[in-house]
């Protein structure tokens, strides 16, 4: 089954109640000019979604590090180990670092509002494509029926737009006296949402940023700030102020950076450095006596020479002595040549 054309109003609903009635299984993809993204159907049902920026695979490496507290090097290794999401989802589960249903709730949750997000695209296209099978595309524990996405996303239209326009995200905001301040979130994120995002908030960082390191999706992150903006918890710096801030944090990961590649480059010299002190004394102690070794052989193939040279001039004149009387002269041998024919 091919499916595609122009998102306008509406049409995405006409598209997810087709999928759903016919019980098709595939990828939908959408695309807004370089953005492309893309919804898993599996049976007719939603079994996965990932957006530019947002995926269940960024934000599960988030919640092990803001809610578990693992480390972030650990978790590197562990996740580029996997080339699809189910083996690694299967492999957190077997290092029992998610339980099965603390998995599926947090899985179906984050796909539910990253399928919601879309509705608010009021511009771009869309192409569906059958696949036999899409599991190593999605974790295998997830099932939205798209009537359910499409009741959650029409109620969440007017809030997300609502929300879009008082939070500027590109605004750092800061706790306010009447907050009590946490160093760290201790909880469920789902019970306890605004407290999350909350500690998170350390007047660093601007929406944006908050966007890409929580592990909460988009729509819940906005919730929560419009909560604790309302609830005067937190309040925003003047835009002169954010921007400050996030020149000089962008001019320190530079400068971290740029410290980072002298020491890398430092250590690659010195390593040259040693190795070519390695390899010039493995030459010196191999090479100079298998030169002297070689130069030695070449002189005693030369005397070689040499002496069957004189054995066969020594015969010559012998033979010429007893034949002819001859004198033993033997320079007109030696120019003519013949000296080393003669037996």
């Amino acid at each position: 089954m091919v499916l595609s054309g122009s998102l306008r109003e509406n049409i995405l609903a006409d598209v997810f109640h087709l999928l759903a009635q016919q019980k098709t299984s595939g990828k939908l993809i959408l695309s807004r000019g370089k953005v492309e993204s893309a919804i898993f159907f599996s049976d007719g049902m939603i079994a996965g979604a990932e957006d530019c920026g947002e995926n269940l695979e960024t934000k599960l490496f988030s919640y092990l590090v803001d809610i578990k507290k693992k480390a972030p090097s650990q978790l590197h290794t562990l996740f580029n180990s996997h080339k699809n999401l189910k083996s690694l989802c299967n492999d957190l589960l077997e290092r029992h670092l998610f339980t099965k249903e603390e998995l599926a709730v947090f899985n179906e949750t984050c796909i539910e509002d990253i399928t919601c997000s879309f509705f608010q695209w009021k511009s771009g296209s869309y192409r569906f494509s059958s696949m036999r099978t899409i599991d190593p595309l999605i974790t295998g524990d997830v099932a939205i029926s798209a009537e359910t996405i499409l009741m959650e996303a029409m109620r969440r239209v007017d809030e997300w737009n609502g929300m879009l326009s008082a939070i500027d995200n590109e605004t750092v905001y800061v706790h306010t006296r009447k907050a009590k301040t946490n160093e760290s979130f201790q909880g469920d994120i789902y019970d306890n949402q605004d407290e999350y995002v909350f500690s998170c908030i350390d007047g660093t960082k601007n929406v944006n940023v908050l966007l890409e390191s929580c592990c909460l999706c988009k729509y819940k992150v906005y919730e929560s700030i419009n909560f604790l903006l309302e609830d005067k918890k937190i309040a925003p710096l003047s835009s002169t102020i954010s921007r400050s801030i996030q020149a000089a944090l962008t001019k320190d990961n530079k400068q971290s950076k740029l410290s980072l590649l002298l020491q890398i480059a430092t250590s690659m010299t010195t390593a040259l450095c040693i190795a070519a002190v390695i390899v010039t004394s493995g030459y010196l102690l191999h090479f100079v006596p298998f030169a002297r070794y070689y130069e030695s052989a070449e002189n005693n193939l030369l005397e070689l020479e040499c002496s069957q040279y004189r054995y066969n001039l020594s015969s010559a004149q012998l033979h010429h002595r007893v034949l002819f009387g001859l004198t033993d002269s033997t320079d007109y041998l030696v120019k003519s040549r013949n000296c080393k024919n003669i037996e």
